[in-house]
């Protein structure tokens, strides 16, 4: 089925934990650090054409700030790191990236965007061909490495969701 599985995603879960955006298998978010969309992940829970529609639909719930503080305490944002890994599927990269660029701008979810290792996962999207998926993934690393700093004030805003986010900002 489609519902939580039970299992928990970590610190900061509760118990409206969304555990449906473990696309991975559970291989994000279960302790300290651990990476995935490396060789040996496994393969994705949720079909492709799942993945871009959840993906956008937490790109557009993540544009409103009490959402952004709301889905990093119902344990979202380590979960939606997995979305982060997803290759060869830009639709769901760049909503993914969006969706991090806007919860990265709470100080609590960057810190579990940094123990959840989405900053690597940020870094490569950053030598992506996409320009937009450069844009967002450089923001939320922005916003990341500020809200380490404890300099929040210098946050980068999101670019506005736009649809599909499939054609070029202007």
């Amino acid at each position: 089925g489609m519902g939580t599985r039970g299992q928990g995603t970590g610190k900061g879960a509760s118990e409206g934990d969304i555990s449906i955006l473990d696309v991975t298998g559970g291989t994000v978010g279960g302790g300290g650090g651990g990476r995935s969309g490396g060789k040996n992940a496994p393969p994705p829970l949720l079909p492709e054409h799942l993945m871009e529609q959840l993906s956008l639909a937490l790109a557009h719930c993540c544009t409103h700030d009490a959402n952004q503080v709301e889905l990093g305490r119902l344990g979202a944002v380590r979960p939606l790191v997995a979305f982060l890994a997803v290759q060869n599927n830009l639709k769901v990269t760049r909503n993914a990236c969006l969706a991090v660029n806007y919860l990265s701008r709470v100080p609590d979810n960057s810190v579990v965007l940094r123990e959840a290792s989405a900053v690597d996962a940020l870094v490569r999207h950053c030598t992506c061909d996409d320009y937009v998926v450069q844009d967002e993934a450089s923001g939320a690393l922005m916003n990341i490495i500020y809200s380490y700093r404890g300099d929040t004030a210098r946050a980068v805003p999101p670019a506005p969701v736009d649809g599909e986010l499939e054609s070029p900002r202007q």
